[in-house]
């Protein structure tokens, strides 16, 4: 009951989305949100590093998706050969956020209630549902990354970003709200 999601350009990563499917016919989630998902899976794609603007992806059920070759075909170590119709998404906007969610935790046995931050990236969607306005956009580009850490941390008003880098792609800059 998943859709697997890649982007067209080889040596990105995938992404799936649980539970997408019913018996392999209908959609249980919408366009938007099959294309915003893949829109964040081709942020962290070869076209985000070569500062493209747009990316094309593609999505595909699990029974369409195999490590072994056709006969008479090799397939490259760390490939996958897709059998079957793509669906094809083209233009996909390389846009990323990254916020503060916060978050509460309840002491069990007790009535005290603890509250934390942690960092969130996602679509600009999610970031206003989990963050609220504390998010910033990033898009392509070579910012210095010293001093970008130092104006998100300003932006976001944090002081701890040591998780920063597998929340957002190499080579960004911040986009001005």
């Amino acid at each position: 009951n998943d859709i697997i999601i890649h982007t067209e350009t080889p040596a990105s990563p995938f992404g799936i989305i649980k539970g997408a499917t019913k018996d392999g016919k209908q959609l249980l989630i919408s366009k938007e949100e099959i294309e915003e998902t893949a829109s964040i899976i081709a942020c962290f794609s070869a076209q985000w590093k070569k500062g493209y603007g747009s990316a094309d992806a593609f999505w595909i059920y699990p029974n369409q998706i195999s490590k072994e070759a056709n006969s008479g075909e090799y397939i490259a170590k760390g490939a996958f050969m897709i059998r079957g119709e793509k669906n094809q998404l083209k233009n996909l906007t390389l846009k990323i956020c990254l916020g503060i969610e916060t978050k509460k935790i309840k002491i069990e046995e007790s009535t005290q209630v603890i509250e934390y931050n942690e960092l969130f990236s996602g679509s600009e969607n999610a970031c206003k549902k989990y963050c609220g306005n504390r998010y910033i956009k990033l898009e392509p580009g070579l910012d210095n990354y010293k001093k970008m850490t130092k104006e998100i941390k300003t932006r976001l008003k944090v002081s701890n970003l040591e998780d920063l880098p597998k929340y957002i792609p190499n080579d960004c800059k911040i986009l001005k709200k």
